[in-house]
């Protein structure tokens, strides 16, 4: 039986899908590939470079915590589709998180100084408050 919440989920994974084909697309015009870095987290999540930023993708996983070395230079972050309970370190340079259904229960702190974020999903969550000083740092921010 086909219900809402299917098709709901089917559309995210074609988005998703879409968006990762169109990335590779613009890469190979540019002459960029995906590639794998020494660190742990281009092992276990899909890591590409384009001009000097990173973009990892570690959706679709079953990971209960993220890997702790993402890129510095890491600007887009996905890791949607995961267990993930505790809070994520997020380099500076990160300027779009996506990490909807996932297990966390509270963001506060994960936010730093320099924060340059212009997009956070974290939809599907089990965020129970959010301080209003969660996002104090976040000056550019456009989506919540």
């Amino acid at each position: 039986m086909v219900t809402n919440a299917n098709v709901e989920f089917l559309l995210q994974i074609l988005l998703i899908l879409s968006g990762m084909a169109a990335k590779e697309l613009t890469m190979k015009a540019y002459g960029r590939t995906d590639h794998a870095n020494s660190n742990t987290t281009c092992h276990i999540c899909n890591c590409s470079s384009f001009d000097q930023y990173e973009y990892v993708n570690c959706s679709y996983r079953q990971l209960k915590e993220l890997p702790n070395d993402i890129p510095s230079n890491a600007v887009e972050l996905h890791f949607e589709y995961n267990m993930i309970q505790t809070k994520v370190q997020l380099p500076s340079a990160v300027l779009r998180l996506h990490g909807r259904n996932n297990q966390l229960t509270d963001i506060f702190g994960m936010f730093n100084e320099s924060c340059n974020i212009t997009v956070v999903d974290l939809r599907r969550n089990r965020i129970t408050s959010l301080p209003k000083e969660t996002f104090a740092c976040c000056h550019k921010l456009k989506h919540l």
